[in-house]
C-alpha cells in the first residue's frame, strides 16, 4: 500500500479482498475489525469507493495478523515416547465444554476412550456423536459426517461454509447444535491433531466456544496447556507402548510471510513548521500557552514537533518565574510523550532549581511525578517509588497521579497487594473530588490487580465502571487499556469470542486517540495471549513474529521501557505453546531483563523451566519456587494458573510431578471458587469425580385439572476450606 517513492496510496479492490481472504474474515468480520460497516467493505471491494488514508493505515495494521510461514527445519518438536504412569485407577469423568484425552495410540487407549465418552454421555444424559478425523479430509466432509449422525441439526456445507454470513461457521454450528432440545450433545473426535489443518482448528474452536455441547478430542500429541481445557490421560497404566509418531509437518504454520512495515505518513520537515512571531508571543503569552496545550492534546507527530519549536522559543524569551514554571512542566510532559527521557530529566532538573531559587513558592508534587514516570519507563521501579514517597501533593489531581504511579511501581516490584491499596486510595480521592479521568485510570489499575488476585467479580465491576466513565468524560487515552484488560477478564472466563470482540473495540479506540510509541505493543501483547488460548497455531506463530517486530521498533526509541522484555517473554510463550521450544529459548537469550516487571519475569521463568529443564527433581524444585513467588507477591490466581501450566506441560514427561502440581492447583482453585481452573486441573491431579446427574422439574396435575410445574431444588455446594490461607497476602496484612 505504498508507491515507489514511499508515500501512502489507497489499496485497490483486489488487494483489500486478498487481505480479507488471507485473514479468513467475512465482510462483516472485516468491517468490525476496521470499525466500518459491512456495506462499506462491499463498496471498497467492488471499486465503488476508494479507501481513505485512515482506512489504509488500519488495513496495513490489520494485515500484520496474516499467518507467517515458518520452516519446520529449525524446530525441535517434543518427543511423545514417554509412557504414562499413574498409580490411580478409574476414569476422570469431567463435565467440561472441552476435554482432551491424550495417550499413545493402541487398543488400550481406544478401549479407554470408548468407555470414558460413553460414561460421560450417560452421566449427563446426552446424545453421543463420535467421528474419526482420519476419514475426514476437509470441512465439507466434516459437515456431511455430522449431518449423517445428527440429521435434525440441518447442517450442510452450503449454508455454513460461506464467507459472508453473520456468524463464523463454528458459531453457526454451535447455535444449531445447542438449539436441538433439552438433551446436550457430546461430540467425540478421534485422531485430533492440536497443530493440524482446517478441520483440527475447527474442532479446537468448537471446544473453546462451546457451552451446552461437550467436545472431546482424542490425540497422541502433547496437549496444549490452556486453563479451562480439561486434560485427561487416556491410559490406566498397563500394557503401555510408545506413542505413534505424528506427522510434525502440520506444525509448521502455513500462509504468506509478514507484509512490509506499513508506510509512515509523510511528515513535514522542521523548516516547514510555522512558528509564531515574537510580537504575537509578547502581546499575549497566555494565548500561546493554551495553544501548546492544544497541540499536545492532539498528539500527532507534526503537532508535537510544532509544540517543541514553540516551547523552545517561549522558554528562551520569557524569564518570569511563574510562566517559566508552567513552560518547564509542559516541556517535561512533552519530552515524556516523545520518549526523550534525557530531555525530560533536564526539564525536571531546571524545575527543581527554579523551586529552590523561589524559596519553595511552587508545588513540587507534579515535578516528582514527572521524574517518577521517567524512572519507571527506564525500568528503575525502586527509584520511582522513592521519588513518589517524597511527594507531598497539595492538589487532589496531583495526589491521584502520585497514588496511581505508586500503584504501578509497586506492581512492577511484585507487591500486588500494596499496589491495589495505592490504586484504591487514588480511586477514593478521584471519587471525592469528581476527577473523572483519574477515576477511570484508578479503576483500571484496580481491575487489573484484582484479576491477578482472582477476584473476578470485583475486577469486572471496576473495569465496567471505568469503561462507562471514560465514555462519559471522553477520556480517550485510558479507554484502550480498559478494553484490553476487559478482554483478559473474558479470557479467564473462557469467553474467547467476547475477548476478541473487546479487542476489536480496543483497536477502534486506539485509532481515535493520540498515538504513543507503545500503543501497538500493549495491544499486541493482549492479542497474543488470546491467540495462545485459541489453539490456532498459525496465528500463535504469527503473533510471536509480530511481538518480535514490535519489540524491535519500541527498543529503538525506548530500549529500557518495561514493555520490551514483556513482548519478548510473551513471544517466547507463543513459540512454546506452538511446540517450538528451541525458538522460545532463542527469543529469551539476548534480552536485557533489568527493566522487566515482576509479572514479565514470572512469564519468562515459566517458559525457561518448561523449555530447558530435563530433570524431574529440578523441575519440581523450580516450579515450587516460581509458584511461591507468585503467591507471596499477592497474585493468588496467577500462582494457581502458573501451577496448572507447569502441571500440564509435565504430563507427558513426569506424570508424578504433574499430579502433585495438579493436586495443589485443584485444592487452591476449589478453595477460592475458581471452578473452571479447578475442573481443568482435576484430571491431571487424578481426582475422579463423577458429574452430578441432571435433575429435571416435575409437572403435577392438580385435582381441579390445573397444572403446577415443580422446579428442582437449587444445588448449593458446602463451603470449602481455603488451602491458600497459609500463604502471606500483603493486601490483607494490617
Amino acid at each position: 500500500m505504498s508507491d515507489e517513492e514511499g508515500s501512502t496510496r489507497s489499496p485497490d479492490p483486489a488487494e483489500i479482498k486478498s487481505i480479507r481472504h488471507e485473514l479468513g474474515y467475512s465482510q462483516r468480520q472485516m468491517a468490525k475489525a476496521l470499525g466500518v460497516s459491512a456495506a462499506y467493505i462491499a463498496l471498497l471491494e467492488s471499486g465503488a469507493r476508494v479507501a481513505s488514508q485512515d482506512i489504509t493505515r488500519r488495513l496495513a495494521r490489520l494485515s500484520t495478523a496474516i499467518p507467517v510461514g515458518v520452516s519446520s527445519s529449525g524446530a525441535i518438536p517434543r518427543a511423545h515416547d514417554h509412557a504414562i504412569d499413574t498409580e490411580e485407577s478409574g476414569r476422570a469423568l469431567v463435565d467440561m465444554p472441552f476435554t482432551i484425552l491424550f495417550g499413545p495410540a493402541g487398543e488400550e487407549r481406544d478401549e479407554f476412550v470408548q468407555t470414558w465418552i460413553a460414561e460421560l454421555a450417560d452421566s449427563i444424559k446426552a446424545r453421543l456423536v463420535f467421528l474419526d478425523l482420519r476419514e475426514i479430509r476437509d470441512m465439507e466432509a466434516l459437515y456431511e459426517a455430522l449431518l449423517q449422525q445428527i440429521p435434525d441439526a440441518r447442517l450442510s456445507s452450503t449454508d455454513l461454509n460461506v464467507s459472508d454470513i453473520a456468524a463464523s461457521p463454528v458459531e453457526e454450528t454451535l447455535d444449531r447444535l445447542e438449539a436441538l432440545g433439552r438433551l446436550p450433545i457430546v461430540l467425540g473426535f478421534d485422531q485430533w491433531n492440536p497443530r493440524g489443518g482446517a478441520v483440527d482448528r475447527f474442532v479446537s474452536e468448537l471446544g473453546l466456544l462451546a457451552r451446552r455441547v461437550r467436545v472431546v478430542a482424542v490425540t497422541d500429541a502433547t496437549p496444549p496447556a490452556i486453563p479451562g481445557v480439561s486434560i485427561v490421560p487416556a491410559s490406566t497404566g498397563a500394557n503401555k507402548s510408545p506413542a505413534t509418531p505424528r506427522d510434525v509437518s502440520s506444525r509448521a504454520p502455513s500462509g504468506q510471510g509478514l507484509p512490509a512495515k506499513p508506510p509512515a505518513l509523510p511528515s513535514q520537515s522542521r523548516s516547514a513548521l510555522v512558528e509564531p512571531h515574537w510580537d504575537q508571543l509578547q502581546a499575549d503569552p497566555a494565548r500561546w500557552l493554551r495553544r501548546l496545550m492544544l497541540l499536545m492534546d492532539r498528539g500527532s507527530d507534526q503537532d508535537l514537533s510544532q509544540a517543541r519549536a514553540e516551547l523552545k522559543l517561549m522558554v528562551e524569551h520569557f524569564p518570569g518565574e511563574g510562566l517559566q514554571w508552567q513552560l518547564l512542566k509542559l516541556g517535561a510532559e512533552l519530552a515524556l510523550r516523545s520518549n526523550e527521557y534525557e530531555t525530560a530529566t533536564e526539564y525536571v532538573e531546571r524545575l527543581l532549581a527554579l523551586h529552590k531559587s523561589s524559596a519553595g513558592a511552587f508545588d513540587l508534587a507534579p515535578v516528582r511525578v514527572f521524574k517518577a514516570r521517567a524512572l519507571w519507563e527506564y525500568g528503575r521501579f525502586d527509584g520511582a517509588l522513592i521519588v513518589l514517597n517524597e511527594a507531598n501533593p497539595s492538589k487532589p489531581e496531583d495526589a491521584c497521579r502520585v497514588a496511581n504511579w505508586r500503584a504501578r511501581s509497586l506492581a512492577a516490584l511484585g507487591k500486588i497487594g500494596e499496589a491495589l491499596q495505592a490504586a484504591e486510595a487514588g480511586r477514593r480521592l478521584a471519587d471525592q473530588y469528581d476527577l473523572r479521568g483519574a477515576l477511570a485510570y484508578s479503576l483500571t489499575l484496580s481491575g487489573q490487580y484484582e484479576l491477578y488476585r482472582g477476584n473476578f467479580v470485583k475486577a469486572r465491576r471496576h473495569l465496567d465502571r471505568a469503561l462507562h466513565i471514560s465514555g462519559e468524560a471522553r477520556e480517550l487515552r485510558v479507554r484502550p487499556q480498559i478494553l484490553t484488560t476487559l478482554a483478559e477478564t473474558e479470557l479467564v472466563d473462557g469467553r474467547l469470542d467476547a475477548a476478541r470482540s473487546r479487542m476489536a473495540e480496543a483497536l477502534t479506540a486506539l485509532a481515535v486517540r493520540p498515538r504513543r510509541l507503545w500503543d501497538a505493543a500493549y495491544y499486541s501483547l493482549t492479542q497474543a495471549r488470546i491467540e495462545r488460548r485459541s489453539m490456532n497455531w498459525d496465528s500463535v506463530c504469527s503473533a510471536a513474529h509480530v511481538l518480535g517486530r514490535e519489540a524491535g521498533v519500541v527498543s529503538t526509541k525506548a530500549p529500557l521501557h518495561p514493555v520490551v522484555p514483556a513482548m519478548y517473554a510473551e513471544a517466547a510463550a507463543c513459540w512454546m505453546a506452538a511446540g517450538y521450544a528451541h525458538q522460545a529459548s532463542l527469543v529469551l537469550g539476548p534480552v536485557d531483563w533489568s527493566a522487566a516487571e515482576w509479572v514479565t519475569l514470572l512469564q519468562r521463568d515459566l517458559v525457561l523451566i518448561v523449555a530447558t529443564v530435563d530433570d524431574a527433581e529440578d523441575y519440581t524444585t523450580r516450579s515450587r519456587a516460581l509458584i511461591s513467588r507468585a503467591a507471596t507477591g499477592g497474585a493468588s490466581y496467577l500462582a494457581a494458573e502458573i501451577a496448572f501450566e507447569l502441571a500440564a506441560w509435565a504430563t507427558t514427561r513426569w506424570p508424578r510431578v504433574a499430579a502433585d502440581l495438579g493436586r495443589w492447583t485443584h485444592r487452591v482453585a476449589e478453595g477460592h471458587g475458581w471452578k473452571r481452573l479447578g475442573q481443568a486441573a482435576a484430571p491431571i491431579a487424578g481426582i475422579y469425580e463423577k458429574p452430578s446427574e441432571r435433575v429435571s422439574g416435575k409437572l403435577v396435575v392438580n385435582a381441579d385439572g390445573s397444572r403446577t410445574l415443580v422446579a428442582p431444588r437449587r444445588r448449593q455446594p458446602p463451603a470449602r476450606r481455603d488451602h491458600l490461607r497459609s500463604l502471606p497476602d500483603p493486601f490483607e496484612v494490617d
